[in-house]
Parts: structure tokens; sequence; C-alpha cells
């Protein structure tokens, strides 16, 4: 299944489904915070978005990715052989998204469901914490709950934060095609013509016109080589500098990607 949540260009009225949700709440509620912990947290225990977003910024600007572990240059490797199908045709969008969603395997991957459903309830507060608390366990470079997290701002109106996740997100891989429909769809509700130009320019080429989306495809298929490669020389230098400080008698294990941080 992907697992990309529904939205459409009325979104001012969808915004009263969170009112209207059943006066059980509470009942609602204790499971949800029962299963992620949340059973002494509140609202107050969770910083405003902007500030998230910042201290994700200054992260991915002042931390190199994680070293390349084997399953995940395998993933990389699928990802780019999917990648270079997209010039045929569009068969290889639903398994591109679903690599994506579940890159941390099944346990996230029915976690970005939980919040899908609670999004669709209208539950948004408590989908926001599900998706918040996903970010901080499984790190900046699982991007699929990122991309949703923004998606479900959007349906609340707060375009401006929904914009700059997807923007973090893009930043790593420009190729992820659910934030690159998604923020173009931002940028016309916000009305912003240069940054819609942008990303329509950036949007996969529809295979009416081979030409430009063989030239979409070689480019982000050059991006996502050359990310493979940094991550590559990045777990050299991890283990160059772990080595140096164990000797020969020590061994390093990278069980999580983003467990290093």
């Amino acid at each position: 299944m992907i697992l990309i949540l529904e939205e459409n260009d009325e979104d001012d009225d969808n915004r009263n489904s969170e009112k209207n949700w059943d006066g059980n709440k509470n009942n609602r509620e204790k499971p949800i915070r029962a299963a992620f912990g949340m059973e002494s947290s509140s609202e107050s225990s969770f910083k405003p978005m902007e500030a998230y977003i910042t201290e994700w910024k200054e992260q991915l600007k002042n931390k190199p990715a994680p070293p390349l572990t084997t399953m995940r240059q395998a993933r990389m490797e699928k990802e780019i052989a999917l990648l270079e199908r997209l010039s045929l045709g569009d068969d290889a969008v639903s398994e591109l998204s679903n690599l994506w969603v579940n890159a941390r395997g099944p346990n996230a991957a029915n976690t970005l469901q939980i919040a899908e459903t609670l999004a669709r309830e209208g539950a948004w507060k408590h989908a926001e914490v599900v998706l918040l608390m996903m970010i901080q366990e499984e790190g900046l470079h699982f991007l699929a709950p990122i991309s949703q997290l923004a998606t479900l701002l959007k349906m609340q109106g707060r375009l401006r934060e929904s914009k700059e996740l997807h923007e973090l997100v893009l930043s790593q891989k420009p190729w992820f095609m659910n934030s690159l429909l998604r923020i173009h769809s931002v940028c016309k509700k916000m009305n912003d013509q240069k940054e819609l130009v942008k990303w329509d320019n950036e949007l996969v080429p529809p295979m009416e016109n081979q030409a430009k989306r063989a030239v979409w495809v070689h480019r982000m298929v050059k991006q996502a080589r050359d990310h493979m490669k940094d991550a590559q020389q990045g777990l050299q230098s991890f283990f160059d500098n772990n080595f140096s400080q164990l000797g020969s008698e020590g061994s390093v294990l990278v069980e999580n990607e983003d467990s290093w941080q």
C-alpha cells in the first residue's frame, strides 16, 4: 500500500473535520497514547513546529549522512534502478513510493499507516504527535514521515511550515516524488508564482514528452549515484575514525542507520 495522505483544494472546508471529531475523544486517545508511550505527555511537551524545522535544518547542515550499511546500499541501488525505469513509463512510481515507506521495516510502515488513519479521522494533533515522535526516533534520513507530516500541515492550512518540510525532504532526495507533487500544490495554494514555476520545472515530465522525461531521469539518476558515492565515502571515514581509536581488537557494528547520531 502506498501511504500518501489524500488532499484536495477544499482544505478550508475540510478543516472543520477536527472540530467534529466525536465526543469519545479521550477513550479513542488512550490506546494511541499507550501505544506510543505518551500516557503522561501533553501538547505542552512538544515545541512549536517552527522550532523543530529550524533544529532539523541545522542537523542536516552540520551532521553528515549516516554510514552506508549493506542494507542501505542495496536499497539505494534498487532506488536508482527504479528511477532509471521511469524513462520507460510510470510503472516504477508506486514501487518507489513503497520502497520509501518501507525503508525502516514493517513496524515503521505500520506507524505511518496509523498516522494516516488518525489524519483521515480528523485527529490531526494526534497524527502530528505520532509523526513527530517517529521522526525523532528514526532520524531525518527516513523521509516518508517528514513528507507525510508536511502533507498533514497543508491539510490544516499551515502552508509555510508544510513547504519548509517538503524542502527538507527534497534537499536530501530531489527525486522524492511525493514531496515534489505536494510542494507544487502548496505553492499553488500560497499563490507564490515564483516558487510555483520553480517546482513546476522539477516535476516529472509526462511520458507524452519523452525527451524531457529522459533528461529528468538522467539528471535524477546522476544525483542519486552521487548521493550513494558520498555515502560510501562517509562509510570509509566512519570506519577509519573508529578503528583508529579501537585498535586491532576493536569492532564497530551499526545496527540502526541513524543511531550513530
